[in-house]
Protein backbone atom coordinates (compact mmCIF):
# COMPACT_ATOMS: atom_id res chain seq x y z
CA UNK A 1 0.00 0.00 0.00
CA UNK A 2 1.24 3.60 -0.81
CA UNK A 3 1.18 6.56 0.96
CA UNK A 4 -0.05 9.50 -0.58
CA UNK A 5 1.40 13.07 -0.53
CA UNK A 6 -1.40 14.51 1.05
CA UNK A 7 -1.36 11.81 4.12
CA UNK A 8 2.46 12.65 4.11
CA UNK A 9 2.00 15.70 4.12
CA UNK A 10 -0.06 15.14 6.83
CA UNK A 11 2.10 13.12 8.75
CA UNK A 12 5.35 15.53 8.52
CA UNK A 13 3.23 18.15 9.84
CA UNK A 14 4.19 18.92 13.49
CA UNK A 15 0.73 20.05 14.62
CA UNK A 16 -1.23 16.58 13.09
CA UNK A 17 -2.62 14.51 15.94
CA UNK A 18 -0.71 11.08 15.78
CA UNK A 19 -2.15 8.33 17.73
CA UNK A 20 -1.36 4.51 17.65
CA UNK A 21 -3.26 1.77 18.37
CA UNK A 22 -1.89 -1.67 19.72
CA UNK A 23 -3.37 -4.78 20.78
CA UNK A 24 -2.05 -7.05 23.74
CA UNK A 25 -2.44 -11.00 23.87
CA UNK A 26 -6.04 -11.36 24.78
CA UNK A 27 -6.76 -8.52 21.86
CA UNK A 28 -7.23 -5.43 24.84
CA UNK A 29 -6.64 -1.60 22.79
CA UNK A 30 -4.20 0.02 24.29
CA UNK A 31 -3.61 3.73 21.80
CA UNK A 32 -1.09 6.47 22.84
CA UNK A 33 0.28 9.47 21.01
CA UNK A 34 3.48 9.12 19.04
CA UNK A 35 4.50 13.04 17.48
CA UNK A 36 7.35 10.91 15.98
CA UNK A 37 4.96 9.10 13.77
CA UNK A 38 6.62 9.88 10.11
CA UNK A 39 6.63 8.45 6.71
CA UNK A 40 9.99 7.16 5.52
CA UNK A 41 8.72 6.68 1.87
CA UNK A 42 5.81 5.52 0.17
CA UNK A 43 6.03 2.21 1.25
CA UNK A 44 7.10 2.34 5.48
CA UNK A 45 6.00 4.38 8.49
CA UNK A 46 8.05 4.49 11.22
CA UNK A 47 8.15 6.48 15.35
CA UNK A 48 10.50 6.17 17.90
CA UNK A 49 9.69 3.68 21.17
CA UNK A 50 11.08 5.99 24.11
CA UNK A 51 10.88 2.84 26.87
CA UNK A 52 11.43 -0.12 25.87
CA UNK A 53 9.62 -1.90 28.76
CA UNK A 54 6.18 0.35 27.69
CA UNK A 55 3.14 -1.34 27.47
CA UNK A 56 2.89 -0.30 23.61
CA UNK A 57 6.64 -1.91 23.05
CA UNK A 58 5.36 -5.00 24.40
CA UNK A 59 2.26 -5.05 22.15
CA UNK A 60 4.41 -4.14 18.73
CA UNK A 61 6.25 -6.67 19.69
CA UNK A 62 3.27 -9.59 20.35
CA UNK A 63 1.83 -7.80 17.20
CA UNK A 64 4.84 -8.22 14.98
CA UNK A 65 5.51 -12.09 16.36
CA UNK A 66 1.64 -13.03 15.98
CA UNK A 67 0.92 -10.96 12.70
CA UNK A 68 -1.61 -9.06 13.98
CA UNK A 69 -2.55 -5.41 12.72
CA UNK A 70 -1.85 -2.11 14.39
CA UNK A 71 -4.19 0.96 13.64
CA UNK A 72 -2.76 4.99 13.13
CA UNK A 73 -4.94 7.94 13.11
CA UNK A 74 -3.79 10.84 11.73
CA UNK A 75 -5.35 13.89 11.36
CA UNK A 76 -6.09 17.73 11.64
CA UNK A 77 -8.41 20.11 10.87
CA UNK A 78 -10.73 18.59 8.16
CA UNK A 79 -8.14 16.04 7.41
CA UNK A 80 -8.05 12.49 8.96
CA UNK A 81 -6.72 9.37 7.73
CA UNK A 82 -6.90 5.48 9.49
CA UNK A 83 -4.15 3.23 8.77
CA UNK A 84 -3.75 -0.33 9.40
CA UNK A 85 -0.39 -1.51 9.00
CA UNK A 86 1.69 -4.79 9.81
CA UNK A 87 4.74 -4.50 12.50
CA UNK A 88 7.77 -4.70 10.16
CA UNK A 89 10.75 -4.64 12.38
CA UNK A 90 12.55 -2.82 15.13
CA UNK A 91 15.71 -0.77 14.92
CA UNK A 92 18.10 0.11 17.22
CA UNK A 93 21.32 0.91 15.74
CA UNK A 94 22.14 2.75 12.85
CA UNK A 95 21.84 6.12 10.49
CA UNK A 96 17.55 5.68 10.52
CA UNK A 97 17.86 5.13 14.25
CA UNK A 98 20.21 7.99 14.63
CA UNK A 99 17.97 10.47 12.90
CA UNK A 100 14.62 9.75 14.44
CA UNK A 101 17.02 9.62 17.97
CA UNK A 102 18.48 13.25 16.84
CA UNK A 103 15.13 14.90 16.52
CA UNK A 104 13.68 13.54 19.62
CA UNK A 105 16.89 14.54 21.56
CA UNK A 106 15.55 18.27 20.42
CA UNK A 107 12.72 17.93 21.98
CA UNK A 108 13.89 16.10 24.79
CA UNK A 109 17.77 15.98 25.74
CA UNK A 110 17.20 13.83 28.90
CA UNK A 111 15.55 10.73 26.49
CA UNK A 112 17.22 7.40 26.15
CA UNK A 113 14.76 6.08 23.52
CA UNK A 114 14.44 2.48 22.81
CA UNK A 115 14.65 2.22 19.37
CA UNK A 116 12.41 3.23 16.01
CA UNK A 117 9.67 1.08 14.68
CA UNK A 118 8.56 0.62 11.28
CA UNK A 119 5.20 -0.34 10.24
CA UNK A 120 4.17 -1.37 6.43
CA UNK A 121 0.56 0.47 5.55
CA UNK A 122 -2.08 -2.33 4.58
CA UNK A 123 -4.92 -0.59 4.28
CA UNK A 124 -5.14 3.59 4.41
CA UNK A 125 -8.97 5.10 4.47
CA UNK A 126 -9.39 8.77 4.15
CA UNK A 127 -11.99 9.55 7.45
CA UNK A 128 -12.35 12.99 6.08
CA UNK A 129 -15.54 14.78 6.82
CA UNK A 130 -15.67 15.92 3.32
CA UNK A 131 -14.79 12.88 1.83
CA UNK A 132 -17.15 10.73 4.09
CA UNK A 133 -19.97 13.53 3.67
CA UNK A 134 -19.72 12.15 -0.30
CA UNK A 135 -20.49 8.39 0.51
CA UNK A 136 -22.66 8.85 2.18
CA UNK A 137 -24.25 11.29 -0.21
CA UNK A 138 -23.89 8.48 -3.21
CA UNK A 139 -25.21 6.05 -1.03
CA UNK A 140 -28.60 8.10 -0.18
CA UNK A 141 -31.24 7.47 -2.38
CA UNK A 142 -32.35 11.24 -1.64
CA UNK A 143 -35.50 10.18 -4.45
CA UNK A 144 -37.07 7.68 -2.44
CA UNK A 145 -36.79 9.47 0.06
CA UNK A 146 -38.11 12.95 -0.76
CA UNK A 147 -41.44 10.45 -2.41
CA UNK A 148 -41.88 9.39 1.33
CA UNK A 149 -41.88 12.61 2.46
CA UNK A 150 -44.16 13.78 0.08
CA UNK A 151 -41.94 16.03 -1.94
CA UNK A 152 -41.30 16.36 -5.70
Amino acid sequence: MKISLELKGLLEDPESVKLLTTTDKDGVPHTVLKGSLAALDEDFLAYVELFEGSRSQKNMLHNLWFKKLVTIAVCKGGLAYQIKGEPYRFIIEGALRDSFFKEVWKRMPEANPSGVWLIRPKEVIDESYETQLKKEQDRINYSIWFQYLGRP
